[in-house]
C-alpha cells in the first residue's frame, strides 16, 4: 500500500466522492435538530444545540477522515483504527444525546450518552496510544493497560474523598452523577498523561503528529471539565463544554492522520522507567487508602481506591516476575549451556573491563587433545561428558578471583587478573589437575592437555589481541609438542607469515578457477614438467605437470611450501582447475605443433572425493579439444581410503571418459591389493623409496621385480620415480620395467626448456641435468 499523500488525500475529499458522507451528515444533523427542537422544552438553549450541531458535524467529518486513514493505508493501521472507532463514538453519544433528553420527563438522564461515548473514547484513544507506542518507541510493555485501568481507579478515588469535603457544589446531583463524571475525567486525564509521556519517555518530541494527538485529548478533557463545572450551577453534568472539547479534539486528532510520518529515533529506555508510572498510581491509592481510613467500606473512595492498589499490585508482581526472567535470561547468556562455565561473550566482558580500566591480565587458553576422536569414537554424548568433567577438575583449580569459561568445541579458558607470572602458575596448576584419565559411562579416557598464555599489556593491548595471541600459542606448542607455552613474538611472526601467504594464496586461487585479477601482489602459478621416458627405446611418452609458486618476494616455492595450506583451507579445488586448464592448454599447443604428449597431472584426497570433478574434467578437455587419452591423473592410496565409495565413484566415471589413471607412490599405502583389484587404472608408479636403491639393496630390487610381475599380470603399465643414475636405469631395464622418470632424464623444466630437451634428444643428444626441487 502506498504511504500518505496528504494533497492527494485533500484532493480526493474534496472531489466530491464520499456523496455518501455527505447525506449521512445532512441526516445526522437533521435527525440532531429535530431532537433539539424536542428538547427546547427541558430548557436547552438555542447556543447549546447549535453547538451541538456544529460539534456533531465537525466529529462526523474527522471520523470520515480516520476511517479512511485506517482502511487505505497499511501503517500503523491498528492506532488509526481504534482513533476511528473512538471518535465514532463520540458522534454516536451526541446524536443519542438530545432525543434521549427529550423522551426522559423525570429530569436528570440514568445513564448520558454523551458520557458513555467520551469514556469509550477514552478507552480506544489510550489502547491506540499504546499501539503507537509500541510501533514507534523502544517504550514497549504488554502490562501498561493495567497502568491505565488503576490509574483511573486512583483518580475516581482521589476525586471522591476531595467532593466529599466539599459542600453546595455537587448537592444537587445524585451518586451516579457524581461518579460517571469522575470517570469521564480520570479516563480523559490519563489519556492525556499517556500522549505526553510517550513525548518524554519513547524520544517522539520531533514527531508533529503526537502533538497533534496530545492536544486533542487535552482539548476533550478540558472540554468535560468545563461541562462538569458549567453543571455545578445548573441540574447536573452538562455537555455543552464537552461537544465542543471532543469537536476540537476530532480536527487535531484527524490532522494527525493526515500528517506524514516522521522519522525519529526512539530514545533507549531502561527497564525502570515504564514502572515509574506504575510506583506513582501504587503510591497515590495507597495514601488514598490511609486518609480514608475511617470510611466505611463502602465509601466509593475506599473500593475505587483497593480497585487501584489491585490493578497496580498486579503490575508490579508481573514486572518483578518479567526482571527475575530477564535476570535469569542474562545469566544463561553468559552461560556455557554444556559445562556451566562463562561463555564467549563473558570472557570478552571481563577482559574489554580489564584492559579498558588498564589493569594487567593474563589469558590461559587450554585446548583437549585428541577431542574429535572421542567424539567420533564414542558419541557427543559422551563427548559432552567429557567436557563437563574437565571443567569440573578445572573449577577445582582454578584460584578464587579467576573466571573459567568455554571458548568453543574443546577450548576452556581462564581469566587471571595480574602479572605473567600468576596467569603461568595457574595455566600450570589447571593443565595438570584436567590431564589424565577420565572414565565415562564404562569407558577409559585418556586426556591430555595443551596451553598457551598470552598478557595484557606484554601481548596485546585488546580482547580479541589476547585471544589471537594465546590461539596462535596453542597451535605452535601443539605442533612442537609442548604441554604448555607462552606466547611469543617470533613466533607469531611466524603466524602472521602464514597468514599473508594464506591471503596471496586466496588472491592467486579464485574459486572459480580462473586467473589472478593482481598477479602483482600474490604472484603467479607456473608449470614445470618432467619426462617419462620407454625404458626399453628411451623414446619420451608423456610428462608429469607438477605446480610451482613464483612468487614475488620469496622466487620460486615448490609443493611442499604451499600445498599444505591449499589443503588446510579449502583451496584444493580451484589449483586442480588451474593446473588441470593450464597442462591441458600446453598438450594442444603440443599437439598442434606434432609432438602429442600425454600430460599427467596429481590429484588430492580431497579432488578425488569430489564428485563434480569428472563433469568439470570433461568441460576442460572439449575447452581445449584435447582427447582424453592425452590426460593422465595420478592418485594415492591414501586418497581412496579416505572414502573408498565416493573415490570409487568417481575413478569410475573418469576411466569411462576414456582418462588414464595411474596409482601414484605405489607401496606406501595400506590396502594395495584390494584397491588394484577394485579401480579401473591404467598405471603403477612405484615409489622411489624402492628404486633408488636397487643396485645395491637386494630386498628393494626383489620388491621391484615383483610389482613389475604383478603389473604385468594385471595389464597394467609400471614407471619406475626417482631414476638418477644409468645403472638403476640398466637394472630397471633387466627387470622388465615399462617407464622411467627422475634427474637422469631431467629435472621439471618450464615448458619451453622442455621442448629445447626434447629436441636434443631427437638429434641424440645426451642432456644431464643437476638434481633439483621435485
Amino acid at each position: 500500500m502506498p504511504p500518505v499523500d496528504p494533497p492527494r488525500l485533500r484532493a480526493s475529499l474534496l472531489a466530491g466522492a464520499p456523496l455518501r458522507l455527505a447525506a449521512a451528515m445532512a441526516g445526522s444533523g437533521a435527525a440532531y435538530a429535530a431532537a433539539a427542537l424536542a428538547a427546547a422544552r427541558s430548557g436547552r438553549t438555542g447556543l447549546d444545540v447549535l453547538a451541538g450541531l456544529l460539534a456533531l458535524v465537525t466529529v462526523a467529518t474527522s471520523c470520515a477522515v480516520l476511517w479512511w486513514r485506517a482502511l487505505r493505508v497499511r501503517e500503523e493501521r491498528d492506532v488509526w483504527h481504534r482513533f476511528a472507532i473512538a471518535f465514532s463514538a463520540v458522534g454516536a453519544g451526541t446524536l443519542a444525546e438530545e432525543p434521549l433528553r427529550a423522551a426522559h420527563t423525570g429530569g436528570l438522564l440514568p445513564v448520558r450518552p454523551m458520557t458513555a461515548g467520551a469514556v469509550v473514547a477514552c478507552l480506544l484513544a489510550y489502547q491506540g496510544l499504546i499501539r503507537w507506542n509500541r510501533y514507534r518507541t523502544a517504550v514497549a510493555d504488554p502490562g501498561d493497560w493495567l497502568n491505565g485501568v488503576s490509574a483511573v481507579f486512583a483518580l475516581i478515588a482521589i476525586g471522591n474523598l476531595v467532593l466529599g469535603g466539599l459542600d453546595g457544589p455537587f448537592g444537587s446531583w445524585g451518586a451516579w452523577d457524581v461518579q460517571s463524571w469522575l470517570l469521564r475525567g480520570s479516563v480523559g486525564f490519563v489519556a492525556v498523561g499517556t500522549a505526553a509521556s510517550l513525548s518524554a519517555l519513547g524520544g517522539l518530541l520531533r514527531d508533529r503528529r503526537l502533538w497533534l494527538v496530545t492536544a486533542g485529548l487535552a482539548a476533550a478533557f478540558c472540554g468535560d471539565l468545563a461541562g462538569g463545572l458549567r453543571g455545578m450551577q445548573e441540574d447536573g453534568p452538562h455537555a455543552g463544554g464537552s461537544e465542543v472539547g471532543w469537536a476540537v479534539a476530532a480536527v487535531l486528532v484527524a490532522a494527525s492522520a493526515l500528517a506524514r510520518p516522521m522519522a525519529v529515533r526512539a530514545k533507549p529506555t531502561t527497564p525502570g522507567e515504564p514502572t515509574v508510572g506504575a510506583l506513582v498510581v501504587l503510591l497515590a491509592g495507597t495514601l488514598t487508602l490511609a486518609v480514608a481510613a475511617d470510611h466505611a467500606l463502602t465509601d466509593p473512595v475506599v473500593w475505587f481506591a483497593l480497585l487501584a492498589v489491585l490493578g497496580v499490585s498486579a503490575r508490579v508482581l508481573g514486572d518483578v516476575r518479567s526482571l527475575t526472567e530477564l535476570a535469569q535470561t542474562r545469566l544463561e547468556a553468559r552461560t556455557d549451556d554444556v559445562t556451566g562455565t562463562a561463555n564467549r561473550r563473558a570472557i570478552v566482558r571481563r577482559l574489554d573491563d580489564a584492559t579498558e580500566d588498564g589493569e594487567p591480565v593474563g589469558l590461559v587458553l587450554l585446548d583437549l587433545d585428541r577431542f574429535k576422536e572421542v567424539n567420533e569414537a564414542l558419541g557427543h554424548d559422551t563427548g559432552d561428558e567429557l567436557l563437563r568433567a574437565t571443567a569440573g577438575r578445572m573449577a577445582a583449580a582454578v584460584p578464587e578471583g579467576c573466571l573459567l569459561g568455554r571458548l568453543s568445541s574443546d577450548e576452556f579458558v581462564i581469566v587471571v587478573p595480574g602479572q605473567m607470572a600468576r596467569a603461568q602458575r595457574v595455566a600450570q596448576q589447571v593443565q595438570a589437575a584436567a590431564s589424565g584419565t577420565y572414565e565415562l559411562h564404562g569407558t577409559l579416557v585418556d586426556v591430555h592437555v595443551t596451553g598457551g598464555v598470552a598478557c595484557f599489556p606484554e601481548h596485546a593491548g585488546t580482547s580479541s589481541g589476547l585471544l589471537r595471541c594465546a590461539d596462535a600459542t596453542v597451535r605452535e606448542a601443539k605442533q612442537r609438542g609442548w604441554g604448555l607455552a607462552v606466547f611469543d613474538e617470533h613466533d607469531d611472526k611466524d603466524v602472521n607469515e602464514r597468514a599473508r601467504l594464506l591471503e596471496q594464496l586466496r588472491a592467486l586461487l579464485p574459486a572459480d578457477g580462473s586467473h589472478p585479477a593482481q598477479p602483482r601482489f600474490c604472484g603467479e602459478l607456473v608449470l614445470h614438467y618432467q619426462p617419462q621416458l620407454d625404458v626399453a627405446d628411451g623414446t619420451v611418452v608423456g610428462v608429469e605437470a607438477l605446480a610451482r609458486w613464483r612468487h614475488p618476494e620469496r622466487g620460486l616455492v615448490p609443493p611442499l611450501g604451499f600445498l599444505p595450506l591449499v589443503e588446510r583451507y579449502g583451496l584444493v579445488r580451484p589449483l586442480t582447475l588451474r593446473v588441470l586448464g593450464m597442462a591441458l592448454a600446453q598438450a594442444r599447443a603440443w599437439r598442434d605443433a606434432g609432438r602429442p604428449l600425454r600430460v599427467a597431472v596429481n590429484l588430492s584426497a580431497t579432488s578425488l572425493l569430489d564428485s563434480a570433478l569428472p563433469e568439470e574434467v570433461g568441460r576442460l578437455l572439449a575447452e581445449h579439444g584435447v582427447p582424453a587419452a592425452d590426460l593422465q591423473l595420478e592418485i594415492t592410496e591414501t586418497a581412496v581410503m579416505s572414502d573408498s565409495v565416493r573415490a570409487r565413484a568417481v575413478v569410475a566415471a573418469l576411466a569411462g571418459m576414456g582418462v588414464s589413471l595411474s596409482i601414484d607412490d605405489y607401496g606406501t599405502g595400506y590396502s594395495s591389493l584390494a584397491y588394484l583389484r577394485d579401480l579401473d587404472v591404467d598405471e603403477l608408479k612405484l615409489d622411489r623409496s624402492f628404486v633408488s636403491d636397487i643396485v645395491s639393496d637386494p630386498r628393494s630390487r626383489a620388491i621391484v621385480a615383483s610389482t613389475v610381475s604383478l603389473a604385468h599380470s594385471l595389464g597394467l603399465r609400471l614407471v619406475a620415480e626417482g631414476v638418477e643414475d644409468a645403472g638403476t636405469l640398466q637394472l630397471l631395464a633387466g627387470l622388465g620395467c615399462d617407464v622411467s622418470q627422475g634427474f637422469l632424464h631431467s629435472r621439471p623444466v618450464p615448458a619451453c626448456e622442455l621442448e629445447a630437451w626434447l629436441a636434443g634428444q631427437a638429434r641424440g643428444e645426451a642432456v644431464v641435468e643437476e638434481p633439483a626441487l621435485r
